[in-house]
């Protein structure tokens, strides 16, 4: 079987869903599916950790906009792992979570804070399509993966702001996120 998403595709790898943890579900409106894996960066100046999670929503739950009905998004999403954000990064993220310890902040946290995720892919469809989605974008980590650098050049706003700023600001060697 073969999968395509986010303009990624390949075969379906066998067992791919045991690489995964289903971190967050308050189904249908959103589920959030975290890499078991935690890969690293190893580049002189410029070393971090990071995983990867899928984000799925249901955009008529979150809108209400019948338009959107029977409209799912799926984003694939490189996060900047807690041992790797800056202290002053996660202190914001501690403080807007009303969490004590660094421990507690896990990727529903990261995502609602922003600051330390880059958005990498995202495809929107029907909900007849979901279980293949989702497949899809998780056998769609490892090529990401291969070619992350070519992701994060890329611009993720309009102001020109690319994922490498992003894991910059993350990991402490920028101090504003949008300059």
């Amino acid at each position: 079987m073969k999968f395509n998403f986010g303009g990624v595709s390949g075969k379906v790898k066998e067992g791919i869903e045991d690489k995964f943890d289903l971190v967050y579900d308050s189904s249908p409106t959103e589920m959030i599916y975290r890499t078991k894996k935690t890969y690293k960066h190893e580049e002189d100046g410029l070393e971090f950790d990071y995983y990867y999670a899928i984000v799925v929503r249901d955009l008529y739950e979150i809108t209400g906009d019948k338009i959107v009905e029977d409209i799912f998004d799926i984003s694939v999403e490189l996060i900047v792992d807690n041992k790797s954000i800056c202290a002053t990064l996660m202190e914001s993220i501690l403080h807007s979570t009303y969490l004590e310890d660094e421990d507690d902040v896990d990727v529903v946290n990261v995502l609602s804070y922003g600051g330390a995720n880059v958005t990498l892919l995202y495809e929107d469809f029907h909900k007849d399509y979901l279980d293949e989605k989702i497949i899809g974008a998780m056998c769609s980590i490892e090529p990401i993966n291969d070619f992350r650098g070519f992701y994060l050049d890329k611009a993720c706003n309009k102001l020109g702001t690319t994922g490498w700023d992003v894991v910059k600001y993350a990991i402490g060697l920028k101090d504003k996120l949008f300059d």
